[in-house]
């Protein structure tokens, strides 16, 4: 209990005078004890100032009221001869406990006062510095409370807030969609509502705030004021406007890229998607693509010998390119590339590049698996790009000397690595301090890995520049060894890659290449402008720019290109049309777009070539875009006989195979039908699959037919049916997605054959799995298993479980006497007479040579099973008949257990046995039971 005065509201003049004046009323009293006669009882009257000052002062305060009501009250009582009186003492006795009483109210008050004090002071710390904004509002919408956060988001002061009220700060596009949630509230229709919307702030400016607004009401229940806290979305909902509109880019970049893409599903590596571009560079078209997986594409179109390098992790270059590959695709690995020889059916038609990248959402989720297939033909055969872009200020150049540790930067490292030359002290260390610190341990390995000769240096690190920033660097080399294998010299190159990096990271990783698709320079490009004759006619066009992949498609020196005429260098343009076609694009600035266009005859290449072509007007000049597409048509001419081939397979095959609507409509079914199920194909197409083909398990499946659509893989099941004739078969069937030229799944291909005698072999190997070869009873684990099953079902139904161990007497002097084969004929004559003694739940099995185990479940009382045992060994004495035509007189010890509550089956089957070799020691040929756990066992 708090007695301080500090803890209650009334501990100033206020309360000292109100203690005077309680005081003075106890003086009082006793001075009219004094006068009045002793007739008027005043006792009561010295502890009444005592009670009412319970409710204005505090339990330190009350103390010396108390005490004053008491010693005057004495005193009176001397004076009047009532003390010390038994009447006197214990009505003081009495006042004393409703004093105490008062006082143990006075602090129940200050605690409660000390309580709502400090609630109130939390809840205003809280407004005060709550991070999200908080206001309160009359039920008219009106604010009278706002904290600072609240101010700080809408750009006003307290005051000028406190004098709106929700519609004047909200944006007018916004309000209709809060009006009704409002108004559900005032009508106690709702307690509370959240809201993503537009406020005003001071300065006109719209903001977003996602608002949660509740409400305080009245006992009659209306709304006694609106409670809102807000929190500013603003940056979120222009993030969210930013990706939706890089991502649409981003797609719209993807279908006209000219780098191949696809994408790929986690874990399986299944082809999900994939560009024109994609299935161009390798010969195949989408269709096919569709139930390939990324390690079965690169085994079947892609050489053995394709050289492997990890991007990620400094071990990964110890790996194996498969390992690698199942590392990428089960999340543990983030990049992997591949520099490889495309093959175009039987030869090798150029260099690409295949890079593989996780694509993760914002949890760390693995949700696609991206494939950048790159021809770099051109960049293998000639390396001008890297001299060019070292004199452009692009690409920094270093060299390292190991063996003494120095390191040579040219002007543009210094650039790239914000520095200036007074600053880097020219060796290893002063590198590896420039290195963000999350990348200097996988950097460093990198570079290990290449002065060990395992691959090349050729890591993407960020690095840290003086004022903080950091940008995102890619670096290739290469390492020079001296005769006895160590390292001399690294010699390597740095480029900015931060601009693509950042992009890349908007777009979860999808768009780490997208700068280079959309700078398209793995096309031949051509820049060209108009050549005009005296009176301002076009008649032909110059090039004024050639990239290298149109210098190598036309077998020129790029230099040899620029200057000279379209009609120069082609002349076959102005005959087929091009030309015109050219001039119309610059003259209205329409682009012009033409695939699979047929170039005959060639000038550089001679014969006749498919290509595409795209140009658009840029300024004053044309851009020109080709792509010779001349293997795609091809292409396609092979896949137009490969289709032509699969439809003969299909209709010589011997299993049944047909193409199933997503509906379940039969569109076509092999001419195999017939031999099969006896029905001609004819009669199969155009309805649906469960009418001419109902299963015979409606309890498991009510139908055949193909799976739920949209499921996107394979699946095989087991059906029962019936063939025309009416008879039963088990058929195996394949259900794989069947996907249209949009790419989407348009229906099924389902492959079916019988299995009728698969399916007996199988359940004939599982009866000889869980049965005794000789007798037919249950072998050992098997009867051990529906012990298990039965112990577990009799407790559950409150029923006894017993077991009969029987062993039968002087079986080895059978064997012995009348050979194996007689031995055999007795046990399986002894499993008969078991069998025909035991009830239907009841289960019986070898578990020995000479020894057999009877399990009896459901029992209702002991002695039933120890009945059962005496029938069974009366049956086991008669004499039982030998292959040679003798007789053979054989009896059986039992031992009989019942099973006790949380008994384990060892212990079961323990007790069982020692009662059975109790039977033995009294002579054999007697049933022993033993109905509860023996003591000390």
């Amino acid at each position: 209990m708090n007695l301080s005065p500090g803890a209650l509201p009334h501990h100033g003049a206020a309360s000292r005078r109100l203690l005077w004046m309680f005081s003075l009323a106890i003086t009082a009293v006793f001075v009219a004890a004094l006068v009045l006669p002793e007739e008027f009882p005043l006792l009561p009257y010295y502890f009444l100032p005592v009670v009412l000052a319970a409710g204005f002062v505090t339990p330190r305060q009350m103390v010396p009221l108390i005490t004053q009501a008491c010693v005057m009250a004495i005193l009176s009582g001397l004076h009047r001869g009532f003390f010390p009186s038994g009447h006197f003492i214990s009505s003081l006795i009495g006042l004393g406990a409703l004093s105490a009483l008062a006082l143990y109210l006075c602090a129940l008050r200050c605690r409660e006062l000390e309580k709502r004090r400090r609630s109130e002071l939390i809840l205003k710390l809280t407004l005060e510095n709550a991070a999200a904004g908080v206001a309160l509002a009359d039920a008219s919408g009106r604010l009278f409370q706002v904290n600072p956060a609240f101010c700080e988001i809408l750009g006003r002061n307290a005051l000028t807030l406190c004098a709106l009220s929700w519609e004047d700060i909200t944006h007018p596009d916004d309000l209709e969609q809060e009006r009704g949630l409002l108004e559900e509230m005032r009508a106690n229709l709702r307690s509370n509502y959240r809201i993503k919307k537009r406020y005003l702030r001071a300065d006109g400016a719209a903001i977003w705030i996602d608002a949660h607004v509740s409400c305080s009401r009245l006992p009659s229940g209306e709304v006694d004021f609106f409670i809102g806290q807000l929190i500013d979305i603003t940056a979120q909902k222009q993030a969210e406007q930013a990706l939706a509109s890089s991502e649409e880019l981003f797609r719209l970049s993807a279908e006209e890229s000219s780098v191949g893409l696809a994408f790929c599903a986690p874990g399986s590596g299944r082809f999900l998607l994939t560009n024109q571009e994609f299935c161009s560079e390798i010969g195949c078209d989408p269709v096919s693509l569709q139930n390939v997986t990324l390690p079965e594409f690169l085994a079947s179109y892609l050489p053995e010998e394709a050289e492997t390098t990890a991007l990620r992790g400094p071990a990964a270059g110890e790996a194996s390119g498969a390992a690698m590959l199942a590392a990428l695709l089960q999340g543990e690995l983030e990049h992997h590339r591949l520099h490889l020889r495309l093959r175009r059916g039987e030869r090798f038609s150029g260099w690409a590049s295949l890079r593989l990248s996780n694509v993760r959402d914002t949890s760390g989720v693995v949700r696609h698996v991206l494939v950048e297939l790159i021809d770099i033909s051109e960049i293998v055969a000639k390396s001008d790009y890297l001299q060019a872009a070292a004199e452009a200020g692009v690409v920094g150049i270093w060299d390292w000397d190991p063996v003494h540790d120095v390191l040579t930067w040219d002007p543009v490292m210094y650039q790239l690595y914000g520095r200036r030359r007074d600053q880097f002290a020219g060796a290893y260390e002063a590198w590896a301090a420039a290195v963000h610190p999350d990348d200097r341990a996988y950097a460093e390995a990198e570079i290990q890995a290449g002065l060990r000769g395992e691959r090349e240096y050729a890591p993407r690190f960020r690095v840290v520049w003086p004022d903080g920033s950091i940008r995102h660097l890619q670096a290739a080399s290469h390492t020079s060894f001296d005769g006895q294998g160590r390292p001399v010299r690294m010699l390597g190159v740095n480029y900015d890659v931060t601009e693509l990096v950042n992009t890349q990271q908007r777009l979860e990783g999808e768009q780490q290449r997208l700068r280079t698709t959309l700078d398209s320079l793995l096309d031949p490009h051509v820049m060209l402008e108009p050549i005009r004759d005296g009176e301002g006619r076009l008649e032909d066009l110059r090039v004024v720019h050639a990239n290298p992949a149109a210098a190598v498609y036309n077998r020129m020196a790029p230099e040899e290109m620029v200057g000279a005429s379209l009609l120069s260098l082609w002349p076959g343009h102005g005959s087929n049309g091009l030309l015109e076609s050219y001039w119309k694009v610059l003259s209205t600035g329409e682009s012009l777009s033409l695939d699979n266009f047929l170039y005959r005859h060639h000038e550089r290449l001679g014969g006749d070539r498919h290509v595409d072509i795209r140009a658009v007007k840029v300024g004053e000049v044309l851009s020109l875009t080709w792509r010779d597409v001349t293997e795609r048509a091809l292409a396609q001419q092979r896949l137009a006989a490969s289709e032509q081939r699969f439809r003969l397979l299909a209709e010589n095959v011997s299993d049944v195979v047909l193409h199933c609507a997503s509906d379940g409509t039969v569109l076509w079914v092999s001419p195999s039908l017939l031999a099969v199920l006896g029905w001609p194909s004819h009669a199969w197409v155009g309805r649906r699959l469960q009418e001419v083909l109902p299963s015979l398990d409606p309890e498991r499946r009510p139908l055949i037919g193909p799976p739920t659509p949209g499921q996107g893989r394979a699946q095989v099941s087991r059906e029962r049916i019936c063939a025309q004739d009416g008879t039963p078969h088990w058929i195996e069937c394949r259900w794989s997605p069947f996907h249209g030229a949009s790419g989407a799944e348009e229906g099924w291909v389902c492959s079916f054959h019988l299995i009728d005698t698969e399916l007996a072999a199988e359940r004939e190997l599982e009866r000889r799995a869980s049965t005794d070869s000789l007798t037919a009873l249950l072998n050992r684990d098997e009867v051990f298993s529906q012990i298990r099953r039965l112990t577990q079902s009799n407790q559950r139904l409150g029923r006894e479980l017993a077991v009969l161990f029987c062993d039968l007497d002087h079986f080895k002097h059978v064997n012995d006497s009348y050979g194996h084969q007689a031995g055999d004929a007795v046990l399986r004559a002894m499993a008969e007479r078991v069998r025909s003694c035991l009830r239907a739940s009841d289960v019986a099995a070898r578990i020995g040579g000479d020894e057999l185990l009877v399990v009896l479940p459901g029992l209702q009382r002991f002695e039933d099973a120890i009945d059962i045992a005496e029938k069974l060994r009366q049956r086991a004495r008669e004499p039982v008949p030998l292959p040679g035509g003798e007789e053979a007189h054989i009896t059986v010890s039992v031992g009989v257990a019942l099973a006790q509550p949380d008994e384990s089956i060892d212990d079961l089957i323990a007790r069982a046995d020692g009662a059975m070799f109790s039977a033995k020691q009294k002579g054999r040929d007697q049933v022993m039971a033993i109905g509860i756990r023996p003591a000390g066992r």
